[in-house]
């Protein structure tokens, strides 16, 4: 799926895609779950594993 298409199904502009894509901006919870919706992926998936420190 393209950037453009994402921002399409989701409402959300290609430039916020766009950076969301790159670590520039972070996504709320209701970001995360519009993607993960138009996406037809497990929220988990797009939530990035964190190591705990030992």
């Amino acid at each position: 799926m393209t950037q453009t298409t994402l921002a399409r199904e989701t409402g959300f502009s290609v430039s916020y895609i766009n950076d969301l894509i790159r670590g520039r901006r972070s996504p709320n919870g209701r970001v995360i779950s519009r993607v993960a919706a138009v996406l037809k992926v497990p929220k988990s998936m797009l939530i990035p594993a964190t190591e705990d420190a030992a």
